[in-house]
């Protein structure tokens, strides 16, 4: 069985980058690309209300932003769904290809952004019955000393629970992809390794060496946002995406740096393709 996964974070609307500037960038990238699985951050609730979501709702299921209950805040309406857009960390799973068999979110314990999560889901693929599960993250953001780095330890500590969790009740394969606001070299990074967690950037057959991870696009003379692609190397990438479990292999492991998309975004999207025997 042959699977694509992909993360990106679409870049919050907080810095003057309103995201109808943004939309069709996104929904073009996942058109071209075609991911059966993508784990999004930064969707915030302009997001849900853009077209981008309107897209996505026709194509992927959205593990962790169902509303399940009166009153929540971020009740929002798309394709006659409801959806719950306080979850800016959305996990979409292609609709036709996919059963579900489990999922859930959890909140980073002690973590002061509740926007800082773990969505998963616990799939199978309709046509060859092969069980594989998926973790979408965003740890914890700042740098500004030591208890940063042990919030983003703590953060790893949990999101290796769910994986090994999960691969215990399925004996299948679990993967983790996000924005781990982690450099390969972190102590946050390292301990994941330590736990038998494989860096599918060092792994995969066909593998890139730049970084996920670009800076702002600027807004230029014609008013636009315009990205750059860094210079840096892949230790200086902070999406990863990560794989636990035995029963695969990571075929292709790559960074997305088409114009559109340097322009979306301060962070590439990353896709790996994946054999699962």
């Amino acid at each position: 069985m042959k699977l694509r996964l992909m993360t990106s974070n679409i870049w919050g609307d907080y810095f003057g980058n309103p995201v109808e500037e943004r939309a069709q960038n996104f929904i073009d990238i996942f058109k071209r690309y075609s991911p059966d699985v993508i784990g999004i951050q930064e969707a915030t609730t302009n997001w849900y209300k853009s077209e981008l979501f309107d897209w996505l709702t026709n194509n992927y299921y959205l593990a962790g932003s169902e509303y399940f209950a009166d009153g929540t805040a971020g009740k929002v309406k798309i394709n006659d769904e409801y959806f719950d857009s306080t979850n800016y960390t959305v996990l979409a799973y292609k609709k036709e290809k996919y059963e579900l068999y489990e999922k859930g979110m959890e909140r980073y314990f002690h973590t002061p952004d509740p926007s800082k999560v773990v969505t998963w889901a616990v799939l199978r693929d309709k046509e060859n019955d092969k069980v594989f599960g998926v973790c979408n993250t965003h740890l914890w953001w700042k740098y500004r000393n030591e208890e940063d780095d042990k919030l983003r330890v703590s953060n790893v500590r949990q999101l290796i629970a769910v994986m090994k969790h999960i691969s215990a009740k399925y004996s299948c394969p679990v993967f983790a992809l996000g924005d781990f606001n982690s450099l390969p070299d972190c102590e946050a990074y390292r301990l994941l390794k330590s736990e038998g967690v494989a860096d599918l950037q060092e792994t995969a057959t066909e593998t890139t060496n730049i970084t996920s991870h670009q800076g702002d696009p600027v807004r230029g003379a014609d008013g636009k946002l315009h990205g750059t692609q860094s210079d840096n190397d892949k230790s200086h990438s902070i999406d990863h995406i990560v794989g636990f479990g035995e029963g695969y292999k990571a075929l292709r492991y790559d960074i997305i740096v088409d114009q559109d998309a340097l322009d979306a975004s301060d962070h590439s999207p990353v896709y790996a393709d994946i054999e699962i025997g």
